[in-house]
């Protein structure tokens, strides 16, 4: 009734795409190199926990931990560099519920977290989706889901100079699976 995964990890990297960025005044010129001159290190892990205190209830948990820590190689130091590591999240925590009610039907909560994205101004976030489900036998089955129900809309990745943050809008939607 209770399963438990543990995944660790760490990774030395070299000879990473990086951008050079220059300008020089006279004439203005402004250059755009793209190279192989960053290297780093990440590690981190995830623990996922699954327990299911009897047959028709489930829950599910995960964490995961990311720390980066890559350095440019190039002569002249940029302030860009410093941001990449900063375009992924330290930390995600995820929990799901899930129950089997009678008749074929299925109730799922789903609870995630982000850390804030700092490289592109992207805050942390929470969402919180609803799944109502119905299963006829194998072949056939219908939900509606409400997702991002704690707010109406909230940014995930792409906030820079060069793209434009997308944001996630709460939605209702209908699915319909039919199995020959």
């Amino acid at each position: 009734r209770v399963s438990t995964d543990l995944a660790l990890f760490y990774n030395d990297y070299d000879r990473l795409r990086a951008f050079d960025f220059g300008f020089t005044p006279v004439p203005p010129t402004a250059t755009f190199t793209a190279n192989n001159a960053m290297d780093g290190h990440a590690y981190g892990g995830e623990l996922s926990l699954n327990w299911q205190p009897v047959d028709w209830w489930r829950w599910q948990a995960s964490y995961t931990l990311l720390q980066m820590h890559l350095r440019n190689g190039v002569v002249l130091p940029d302030a860009t560099f410093s941001y990449r590591a900063a375009d992924n999240p330290q930390q995600q925590f995820q929990l799901r519920s899930s129950i089997d009610l009678p008749k074929g039907f299925e109730f799922d909560t789903m609870l995630y977290h982000q850390d804030s994205l700092p490289g592109q101004g992207i805050p942390a976030y929470t969402r919180l989706d609803f799944r109502l489900g119905w299963k006829y036998r194998d072949q056939f089955e219908a939900s509606v889901t409400l997702q991002n129900a704690l707010d109406p809309k909230h940014a995930e990745y792409g906030n820079n100079s060069l793209v434009r943050a997308s944001e996630i809008q709460r939605a209702l939607y209908g699915k319909l699976t039919w199995r020959c």
